[in-house]
């Protein structure tokens, strides 16, 4: 029953994982988008997108966040590895249990700060001081809704160190790649 549970939970961390991976790509896109059409209007008609960089800003940090879950699975975060792959395989799960254990605690503490940050501006209504008049709470929100996802894949990094399962996944474009001699994959021309 705890098994099926915990299977449950990865499932739907996993999916809630890539939703939030799909909200990072489009902002990541729209913010482009938008620092061009600032490019183009500073450097061909002249003037300026006043919005663009308080806009683009909002979206950064959203994408930071709802990016970090699904980086942290795919095993694309930065990572110091070289005294990990020198240890046993015992002592290597100690420390990647010690280690996500840790980014849990902290990540935890920063999800709950943004999540007040965010609350604290829908409750006293706080506005950007700029012409736009954005609304806090908004952007505060999404950056708070990646912290929480990213809580969520530390702890299914947990639970699957803890269950013997790989904690980190190959995306499939790249399962060529890793049984590929040197000199011989398609990077290799």
């Amino acid at each position: 029953m705890l098994r099926r549970i915990g299977d449950i939970y990865l499932r739907l961390t996993d999916a809630t994982s890539r939703l939030c991976e799909g909200v990072a790509v489009v902002l990541l896109f729209g913010f482009a988008a938008l620092m061009l059409a600032e490019v183009v209007k500073r450097g061909f008609i002249g003037g300026s997108l006043a919005f663009s960089w308080e806009i683009s800003t909002y979206a950064m940090a959203a994408v930071f966040f709802l990016a970090a879950g699904r980086t942290l699975r795919t095993g694309r975060h930065v990572r110091v590895s070289l005294a990990l792959e020198a240890s046993p395989p015992r002592l290597r799960l100690s420390i990647e249990l010690l280690a996500t254990l840790v980014a849990l605690v902290l990540a935890t503490g920063i999800f709950l700060t943004l999540r007040d940050m965010a609350l604290t501006s829908f409750q006293r209504g706080t506005r950007s001081p700029s012409f736009t008049s954005t609304p806090l709470v908004w952007p505060q929100a999404l950056v708070a809704i990646g912290a929480l996802q990213l809580c969520l894949d530390l702890f299914a990094r947990l639970l699957r160190l803890l269950r013997g399962e790989p904690a980190q996944i190959v995306a499939p474009e790249e399962l060529d790649l890793i049984d590929e001699p040197p000199g011989k994959g398609p990077r290799d021309g």
